[in-house]
């Protein structure tokens, strides 16, 4: 069952939240990320950034200790920890500092909770021209 109407609406009064004046912007933005899903040469891009950048595909690690307490199943762990920056967010912020070259502008706005978040923007955004401003 599909929870969203072509608009973004969830439900009969869902929607976007924002003010009128982001509006635009944020069409545009949808725009650019529609086309983008679609772009084999920025989806090459973003997997080689995944590959030498960000550490994937991440590791998978037996976990046989806790396999034995278990009853013998084989339990194994997907290590997003060893990602760059310690987790799965920067897998977000590549692909938002990728659009915004995309959209040729040098300003990224986050407005990130918890810290580690605006770190991983930080770190990513530093190779690409990319400002990033905290909100």
């Amino acid at each position: 069952m599909k929870s969203f109407d072509v608009l973004g609406h969830f439900g009969q009064y869902g929607g976007r939240f924002v003010p009128e004046a982001l509006i635009e912007a944020l069409d545009e933005l949808e725009a650019v990320h529609n086309q983008t899903q679609k772009d084999p040469v920025f989806l090459a891009e973003l997997a080689e950034l995944h590959r030498t950048y960000t550490g994937r595909p991440s590791i998978i690690t037996e976990a046989k200790r806790f396999s034995e307490h278990a009853g013998g199943a084989r339990i194994f762990l997907k290590r997003e920890d060893l990602n760059h920056t310690g987790s799965h967010k920067i897998n977000n912020v590549l692909g938002q500092a990728l659009l915004t070259k995309r959209m040729e502008t040098n300003n990224c706005r986050n407005w990130c909770w918890p810290t580690w978040c605006c770190c991983s923007n930080s770190s990513s955004t530093d190779g690409f021209e990319v400002r990033c401003l905290y909100g």
